[in-house]
């Protein structure tokens, strides 16, 4: 299922600065597949189970150390 910026603040209680930040770093990243996230600009369609996935692991995934013992996405 893929959701609209807007409606995972809503459905995470987070701010639209905090979901563009994960954006952006799950572009970064080579853990996610690049349909993870659909569309350009402001028409973004993220995969909720990408997003919730780094949301969950967001911290290990930040560090250099742990980021190693963190489950690979699917």
């Amino acid at each position: 299922m893929y959701l609209k910026s807007t409606e995972l603040m809503d459905r995470y209680q987070i701010s639209r600065s905090t979901v563009y930040r994960i954006l952006k770093e799950m572009q970064e990243s080579n853990r996610y597949p690049p349909n993870a996230i659909i569309g350009v600009g402001k028409r973004k369609r993220i995969s909720v189970e990408a997003f919730q996935d780094y949301y969950m692991n967001m911290e290990w995934l930040r560090h250099p150390n742990m980021k190693k013992y963190v489950k690979p996405y699917r």
